[in-house]
């Protein structure tokens, strides 16, 4: 990696019942600090973690943060 450059990431998401919840909390975690030094480059899913990854991806290229449910700046 050069200066200037970010590191680019890719998150997957399980699903399964309580597995959901609790990816839905670390996404609204990890996107509420994101720092500028990484770039998404891909988001994806299963089951439940499939939904997490989709209302994500819809707040995050719609710039609708209200849209992703757990995408939620104003707490």
């Amino acid at each position: 990696m050069t200066d200037g450059e970010s590191t680019k990431v890719a998150i997957a998401c399980q699903g399964g019942g309580s597995h959901t919840a609790f990816t839905a909390g670390v996404l609204k975690g990890l996107l509420r600090e994101w720092d500028e030094g990484y770039e998404l480059v891909g988001i994806s899913g299963t089951s439940g973690g499939a939904f997490n990854a989709l209302a994500a991806w819809y707040g995050l290229v719609t710039a609708d943060e209200e849209a992703a449910a757990f995408y939620d700046r104003s707490r």
